[in-house]
This record gives structure tokens, sequence and C-alpha cells, in this order.
């Protein structure tokens, strides 16, 4: 568990090396799926205040990985997540707010060529010199992206999972 922490002002940019999304949503009827999936960009604006003030950051959908070589196959197809039309998956924040334990922040997903509202909560905590961890934690309904398949083939809500390592840039 990480625990709000107070940044120096500037740019903070996502380290793609160390830096994963994880999802897990209901399906199969009733068992779970889970993957990964990786980030390839992404920033932390931070105010005068040491608190974030936008969120941003881009997912390499193309590269989703469930354990499961078929069902990654099936998830590129048009009628699921079309990842030859569109690879990545983004978010922009709306708004970041300072909660107890970290921030909460509102945002847009770009999944599908379609723009769906997201929201969640945002930690972090410093792991060593230069370096803070993030962690953020959202649901998602499919619903919003338009994406169609029966509840008991693929669940309703996404659970996400971002785990970030950041330094800052200036």
């Amino acid at each position: 568990m990480t625990t709000a922490v107070t940044l120096p002002a500037g740019t903070w940019v996502i380290a793609p090396g160390s830096s994963v999304a994880t999802f897990v949503v209901g399906g199969n009827f009733g068992k779970q799926a889970n993957g990964t999936v990786p980030i390839i960009d992404g920033s932390v604006e931070v105010g005068p205040d040491g608190a974030p003030t936008s969120v941003r950051g881009t997912l390499n959908l193309s590269a989703i990985d469930t354990g499961i070589p078929r069902r990654d196959q099936h998830l590129r197809k048009p009628s699921l997540l079309d990842l030859d039309a569109y690879p990545t998956m983004t978010f922009r924040s709306t708004a970041v707010t300072a909660t107890d334990e970290g921030w909460h922040v509102t945002g847009e997903l770009g999944v599908r060529g379609m723009l769906a509202p997201i929201e969640g909560d945002l930690r972090s905590s410093v792991t060593d010199e230069g370096t803070v961890l993030m962690v953020a934690t959202a649901k998602f309904d499919r619903r919003h992206i338009a994406l169609r398949a029966p509840r008991f083939l693929i669940g309703r809500i996404v659970d996400i999972t971002i785990t970030a390592s950041v330094r800052h840039v200036g």
C-alpha cells in the first residue's frame, strides 16, 4: 500500500520498462480473466503545492497478455478491441482532487476511437532517490466503448490497476 507524498513541482514522466497496467474482468461462466498491458508513455504534472494537477498515459493494447494466446488473438478482432485499427488506449485527466490517502482522478479513457468516462484513486510513495511509485486503481464499464458481448463471456466492469515508476524531469 502506498501513501501520499508531496512531490517537487514540474513534470514527472513514466519509466515504460518498469510500468504496467493490469486488469481483471469477470467472464467465462463466472471465472475471472486477467492480464497485463505495457505502458508506453505517460506523465504527471505537479503543482507548486506538491500535488498532481494532471495525469496522462498511453497503453500498448496491441501487446495485451492474458496468458492465453487464443484469447489474446480473439481480443484483436474488430468486434472486440479492434487492435489492428486501435492499438493503444489513452487516458487524460479532467480533474485531480486530494483525498486522505492520495488523490482522486477523473478523466477520459480513449479506446476503439471513443472517449469514455473513468475515475479512480492515485497513491504514491518514494521508492529511491528521484523515483516515485504511483499506483492507480479504477473501474471501467466496457459498455461505454460499445464493447458488446454476453456478460457470461466478458463481464461488464473491468478493474484496472496502473503501477508506474515516475521520475522528475523538470
